[in-house]
């Protein structure tokens, strides 16, 4: 019987500690499947430890384990007025996606730009920084989140990165976090709006 199989059996078992043995031992530290595992024994109310849990879970999520990387994410949308977590959520929530985890299909509202749009907005384009970032907030506050205060939810703006695809990430707020029309209706709405306002080379993801 391998290690990984071993330690498994000991999880199943609830013998904790030979599973946690095994699992740190140097060779399966560089498993993702074993810093997967080790973020779930650091869940277990016996050895709750939830530090350890999320370091482990985000090493495993470095390391493409998609599961791994979706617990990490839902752990930093949780303190919505951090921006700087918000960022690193979107990051392993896009790496989730990337990895076949089903539920941050479903919470991501956004998809990769397979083919750039022959079509740039060249007066939009030819603004600086915080002239555009100026524009996007406008048409935030003039057409979206007019629509998403009927109904007790609203958008913030967590990272505009503008290169020649402009690459936007919004956080919902209010009754929009978590709804599933979010991620589709309301998704379909917003980046119709961003197209008019900027053009169709625009990577829009929301959570």
């Amino acid at each position: 019987m391998s290690s990984h199989k071993e330690a498994l059996l000991a999880f199943k078992n609830g013998d904790l500690q030979t599973a946690l043995g095994i699992w740190e031992s140097e060779e399966n530290r560089s498993n993702a499947v074993g810093l997967y595992n080790l973020g779930l024994i650091y869940q277990n109310p016996k050895l709750q430890d939830n530090e350890k849990s999320l370091e482990y879970f985000k090493q495993a999520g470095l390391l493409g384990h998609g599961n791994a990387s979706f617990r990490y994410a839902l752990t930093l949308l949780a303190d919505k007025s951090d921006k700087e977590k918000l960022k690193e959520a979107f990051f392993f929530m896009l790496q989730a996606k990337e990895n076949g985890n089903p539920m941050a299909s479903t919470l991501l509202g956004g998809v990769k730009l397979e083919s750039k749009s022959d079509t740039t907005n060249q007066h939009f384009r030819a603004k600086d920084y915080d002239a555009k970032l100026f524009v996007i907030e406008d048409a935030l506050n003039r057409f979206i989140r007019p629509i998403l205060t009927k109904d007790g939810g609203g958008i913030e703006l967590i990272e505009f990165i503008d290169n020649d695809v402009i690459e936007l990430k919004f956080i919902y707020t209010g009754n929009c976090s978590g709804c599933s029309l979010a991620a589709t209706g309301t998704y379909q709405m917003i980046i119709n709006t961003l197209y008019e306002v900027i053009d169709k080379n625009i990577e829009v993801y929301t959570l």
